[in-house]
């Protein structure tokens, strides 16, 4: 949908729209995941910022995100955190509502109480697993290129250690969850385009500026490593770097 300070607003309520979930997924990489701290006393809710990728199911099926993180470790326990409880929950997963959002622009209206935010999003209502150890390596690779793509070819490998850490402190080991995005779970989209809202005809008249403020996001020059090896090219896959597809 066009956005521009000429469009009337345009509000979309929660959809199941699979093409728009599907492009919010795959430009975005952060999202918010919020569940309930069952270890405290009064149980508390807890929302934390997580990379993630998705792996679109193809046809009618959204398919699946995997958000990434550690097991418990010794020097720094928390059992509050996600992927504890998880791992704690022998099997049954913990519940979570995972948002994404995209700004697209300011939306400036002659009133204040006409402001917005053009944005897209979606929200999804699943349970959060712990996926089977044999894949790892398939999960992983699924992060790395959802938020480079190319660059798991282009980089070593983990290693057993680096993903199943060791029964001491040093090496805690690598956790990946599952989020399911199709039944019994629920994935809906919902934005906001366009311009300020129709304003009272005292408003249009008046001397105040409206319109929109578009956001765009941009990615600079790659920066090598101070130690990188004098030889090695920077990939195109970074120079031509870009989340719009």
């Amino acid at each position: 949908m066009e956005r521009s300070a000429t469009n009337p607003a345009t509000y979309t309520p929660p959809l199941k729209d699979e093409e728009s979930i599907r492009k919010v997924l795959k430009e975005g990489f952060v999202c918010h995941v919020a569940y309930i701290d069952t270890t405290s006393t009064p149980h508390r809710p807890l929302a934390v910022p997580m990379v993630y990728g998705y792996k679109d199911g193809g046809g009618d099926a959204l398919g699946t995100l995997y958000v990434h993180g550690a097991p418990d470790q010794p020097q720094h326990p928390d059992p509050s955190r996600l992927h504890v409880l998880v791992g704690n929950s022998k099997g049954l997963g913990v519940p979570v509502c995972l948002t994404v959002t995209l700004l697209d622009s300011l939306i400036l209206g002659r009133s204040a109480y006409h402001s917005s935010v053009g944005y897209r999003s979606v929200v999804v209502k699943s349970t959060a697993y712990a996926i089977e150890e044999k894949d790892d390596f398939g999960t992983l690779e699924t992060l790395v290129e959802h938020i480079v793509p190319g660059r798991w070819a282009d980089t070593r490998q983990p290693s057993t250690l680096e993903i199943h850490g060791d029964s001491g402190a040093t090496h805690p080991g690598t956790m990946v969850l599952r989020i399911g995005l199709d039944a019994p779970a629920e994935a809906t989209f919902k934005a906001r385009t366009g311009g300020p809202k129709s304003e009272e005809k005292v408003d249009v008249d008046s001397d105040y500026w409206a319109g929109t403020l578009p956001i765009t996001e941009v990615y600079g020059p790659p920066s090598p490593a101070s130690n990188l090896k004098s030889g090695i090219k920077t990939p195109d896959y970074l120079t031509k770097y870009s989340r719009k597809g």
